[in-house]
């Protein structure tokens, strides 16, 4: 069975935005979460977590820890999770640490996926930048970037992107990618009923991040909802051009 390696941002990435691809069993599936670390015991929780109804950022990343375990399992996937936390705890990141931590796990991999960016969430655009910057030195040609949901599906599959708004703007992300890289036009696939109902399952394991979600995408866990859709970009990578 080939290897597939899914690279989440955070613990809920990989289930909203390719969790039909992550419950096919034509592949040996890790995921791989970026933000899979915690910060100390006590730290003020960020604005997000406390509207999660978290009281401390450490609280917040060893239950999400454990919702993505539990995710996982009920998808047959394997979960890794690397030591970096979230934005508002760790700041920017050092792209060039996230791609020596990332680097051993892509060279096992037959099939990678990444975060195109959309929506350009400071870890997503890090953790994009970070899988291609390890894919061109170890001269990987070819990987996939999943459109990220709920950004990528909020306002409609069809809709132009001059009529989307504020981040939503999917523009914003592709004008931001590095030298070396191209992206196919984007793929579609639209779920059936029965694969959005075991999808939104394995989302439904994310219940602490959907208590924030909710809010803003309330129709976010319906079977006719944007999550049975999912979209993607065939991206081809090349070494950047040697300035001379």
């Amino acid at each position: 069975m080939s290897k597939r390696l899914i690279v989440s941002p955070h613990f809920d990435d990989a289930v909203l935005s390719c969790g039909d691809t992550l419950l096919s069993g034509s592949a040996a599936t890790t995921v791989l979460t970026v933000c899979g670390g915690s910060p100390g015991p006590g730290t003020p929780p960020s604005s997000w977590d406390w509207r999660c109804g978290f009281i401390d950022g450490h609280q917040a990343a060893t239950r999400r820890q454990q919702e993505d375990e539990r995710a996982c399992a009920a998808a047959g996937a394997t979960p890794v999770h690397l030591p970096f936390a979230d934005f508002p705890y760790s700041g920017p990141k050092d792209i060039e640490a996230v791609a020596t931590a990332i680097e051993p796990y892509l060279t096992e991999a037959e099939e990678i996926w990444a975060p195109t960016g959309i929506g350009i969430h400071e870890d997503h655009l890090a953790t994009r930048e970070a899988v291609l910057l390890a894919a061109q030195r170890l001269a990987i040609p070819r990987l996939l970037l999943y459109a990220d949901n709920p950004y990528a599906g909020a306002l409609g599959w069809a809709t132009l992107d001059e009529e989307r708004t504020g981040t939503l703007r999917w523009a914003d992300a592709f004008a931001s990618l590095p030298d070396g890289v191209a992206l196919s036009e984007l793929q579609l696939r639209r779920l059936t009923p029965a694969a959005t109902a075991a999808k939104i399952a394995v989302v439904r394991e994310h219940a602490s991040q959907l208590a924030g979600l909710g809010r803003y995408h309330p129709t976010l866990t319906c079977v006719d909802g944007l999550l049975a859709t999912e979209g993607w970009f065939v991206c081809t990578v090349t070494a950047p051009a040697v300035a001379k």
